[in-house]
């Protein structure tokens, strides 16, 4: 399911009759939008445990949308606004929902974008809901409170209502955005969560077992696979790191 990045213009207490807006999960708050990129296609998104003990949800964009992206996050990071993340059904009878709203306070230099500031269980439902599905009875969605930078890794902020910004893996992240719940942020290579600045550095956890081994990081993004940390992913001594970022078979190593 596409998911869709937009600046946000306004916010409103929920219903807002007349009004071209977008709503949260609860339905309690309207996002008026500007316009923004849609991602249709994804390396990974994964929940990762932070040295804080909390967790940020990060989301590797496909190469053909990265730099879409880029430019988006580039254009909020030095004034700090906030980015909805929307999770976008192509079917025009579905309706569109706002899952976080980080603030964006790092340009994104890297492949993905990070939400921190959630508890494990919250990350894992975020995750679900990303995916396109539907998170469990009892889970809920809602990133840290808001309020936070995040780092090169990329981590949102908080949800509809705050958290973090976001920006892409490997790279810097997002700080808090406004709205309610913990703070999540996104960013290139940080974290989202209750004010994490974006990073480079991923934080660890939330996979199980290993990728399969392809004769180059282009098989391996192809198969929507990657990219790999140091330190963090045992699938990194598997490939070149061309553009020596610690990240491999980001985009930079596609050749």
């Amino acid at each position: 399911m596409p998911i869709h990045f937009a600046p946000v213009r306004e916010t409103k207490p929920a219903p807002c009759p007349g009004d071209p807006a977008v709503l949260d999960q609860a339905q309690t708050t309207c996002y008026l939008l500007e316009d923004g990129v849609t991602v249709g296609a994804v390396q990974r998104i994964e929940p990762l445990r932070e040295d804080d003990g909390l967790y940020s949800v990060r989301i590797a964009v496909a190469p053909a949308f990265k730099d879409r992206l880029v430019q988006l996050i580039d254009e909020l990071a030095p004034s700090q606004e906030e980015v909805a993340i929307v999770l976008a059904p192509s079917q025009a009878d579905q309706p569109k929902t706002v899952l976080a709203a980080p603030i964006v306070t790092q340009p994104m230099d890297g492949d993905s974008v990070s939400i921190a500031g959630f508890t494990k269980q919250d990350a894992e439902a975020l995750v679900t809901r990303l995916l396109g599905s539907t998170p469990a009875p009892g889970t809920g969605t809602t990133p840290a409170p808001t309020g936070q930078s995040t780092p090169p890794t990329g981590q949102p902020a908080t949800p509809p209502t705050g958290g973090p910004a976001t920006g892409p893996t490997g790279g810097q992240q997002t700080g808090p955005a406004t709205t309610a719940g913990p703070t999540a942020g996104t960013g290139t290579t940080g974290s989202t969560g209750t004010s994490r600045p974006g990073g480079t550095t991923p934080a660890t956890g939330g996979r199980g077992g290993l990728d399969k081994r392809y004769g180059s990081c282009k098989e391996a993004v192809a198969a929507g696979d990657g990219p790999y940390y140091r330190g963090t992913h045992e699938e990194y001594a598997w490939y070149t790191d061309v553009d020596n970022n610690g990240v491999a078979c980001n985009s930079g190593d596609i050749r």
